[in-house]
């Protein structure tokens, strides 16, 4: 029986790292389908990992096994989580998220005596892959965790009138992607309005449910389809 087996890594595909990866998966892991997500991620901004991790899982059936390789050659645990029939194996860095959803279990699968070789951490994630695909109880060989913090999205801070949070994201439209959900936006809503002021832009005072809400060069707010907020510009050059 196949599985889908999804890479999201910073090792770049300048070198022969990938290709190590998906030479052994494709060894020792039978009728595995491997699909990349991206190996060009930065890992100095954590939640923008578990951010591309995140927008990226849903789009897959229950059943697929993804592989964070970002910043594995720093730290010493190796952590396996299911979540929505899915399952996700990664150092313990904190760029596995429960984002706005919950967790069904995550499991401490290994420490390192110090931080790993490529080979050493991948050999030890192929052995989880095995156990999965074997439908074996996962409780039976790790230990269930609580102690290892699946990074959740930092919390808003509310500051006077003002609300502190985090940039996710920036893509290519430079559409800004923060760290307020739909549900915490609301809940704000019941004893604030609000306005997002962007200097030389018109003020934000609506939220829009798409681009063309707004005349073309002007400014907007909506929810994207992970239910974070979204800060863009109509057509913006």
């Amino acid at each position: 029986m196949g599985c889908i087996i999804t890479l999201l890594s910073g090792l770049t595909t300048k070198e022969v790292a990938v290709s190590a990866v998906k030479a052994q998966l494709y060894t020792e892991v039978k009728g595995c389908e491997i699909v990349d997500i991206s190996h060009h991620i930065s890992v100095s901004n954590i939640k923008y990992v578990a951010y591309v991790s995140q927008a990226a899982s849903v789009h897959f059936p229950e059943g697929t096994i993804h592989l964070l390789l970002t910043d594995i050659f720093n730290n010493t645990t190796l952590l396996l989580l299911s979540k929505n029939g899915m399952y996700y194996i990664s150092s313990g860095n904190g760029t596995l998220t429960t984002g706005a959803e919950a967790v069904d279990k995550t499991w401490l699968c290994y420490e390192f005596p110090e931080p790993p070789a490529l080979k050493d951490w991948m050999d030890k994630a192929v052995d989880i892959i095995k156990i999965i695909r074997k439908g074996i109880n996962l409780d039976e060989h790790y230990i269930v965790t609580g102690e290892h913090t699946l990074a959740q999205q930092a919390a808003i801070r509310l500051r006077r009138n003002c609300v502190d949070c985090d940039i996710l994201f920036v893509d290519n439209y430079s559409n800004i992607v923060i760290s307020i959900t739909r549900n915490e936006f609301y809940n704000l809503l019941t004893s604030h309005n609000f306005s997002i002021k962007i200097p030389g832009l018109k003020e934000i005072t609506i939220v829009s449910k798409q681009y063309n809400d707004v005349p073309p060069g002007e400014p907007l707010c909506r929810f994207n389809s992970l239910g974070y907020m979204e800060i863009a510009v109509n057509r913006s050059a």
